[in-house]
């Protein structure tokens, strides 16, 4: 089962991955309760960024794309039907 049918995200995977990191170099590192590490850095995944007015939109069960992170679904796109 592939991970977008788990539903899994790999850039929001990757964004957390770096937040993880952030948190590891700032708690541990930088204090000095860890060694710094060979390359100066833990690594970091390259995440990309995405617009917000393009996440959380799935297909209803009409077919039409609405935005799921609202109090109700909003299609984004009107027919004069």
């Amino acid at each position: 089962m592939s991970g977008e049918a788990q539903g899994l995200d790999i850039d929001a995977q990757m964004k957390t991955w770096n937040k993880y990191i952030g948190f590891v170099e700032k708690i541990f590192i930088l204090p000095g309760v860890w060694a710094e590490p060979l390359g100066g850095k833990l690594p970091l995944a390259p995440a990309k960024r995405i617009d917000g007015q393009s996440t959380n939109v799935r297909k209803n069960d009409d077919g039409a794309e609405v935005k799921v992170k609202l109090v109700m679904e909003v299609p984004l796109h009107l027919t004069d039907v």
